[in-house]
């Protein structure tokens, strides 16, 4: 049924946040993307998966979950090392050595959509 409508215009911020995306999943091996609109979904995964395939060479998957779009490529992720870091946090939290943190940290490997309107 979709089909029978006009696509919506691609928004001004596809490329810079696809682009934000590829930095980050090259990086991190996975990259999430907040308060994408539904009608930009789409056209975000698709540029997303081109630009990965161009400059990574590496294949890649994308999830939906209502406005959170997240992107992981499993053979860029060191899995190792994120099953270390979390074994030693929660040891370091079971044996008394820290306590938990009162503030989330930083997760770099976020993007927000509203944070690049441009114009």
């Amino acid at each position: 049924m979709d089909r029978l409508f006009p696509a919506p215009a691609v928004d001004e911020r596809v490329p810079v946040v696809a682009q934000l995306v590829v930095d980050l999943v090259r990086q991190h091996g996975y990259a999430e993307v907040r308060r994408v609109p539904g009608d930009q979904l789409s056209a975000l995964r698709k540029a997303i998966k081109l630009l990965i395939k161009q400059q990574i060479g590496q294949p890649c998957r994308t999830f939906v979950h209502d406005d959170l779009l997240m992107v992981v490529c499993e053979s860029l992720g060191d899995r190792e090392a994120e099953q270390r870091a979390a074994v030693e946090a929660v040891e370091a939290v079971l044996l008394g050595r820290e306590q938990l943190p009162a503030v989330r940290p930083v997760r770099d490997w976020v993007v927000s959509w509203t944070a690049w309107k441009q114009g």
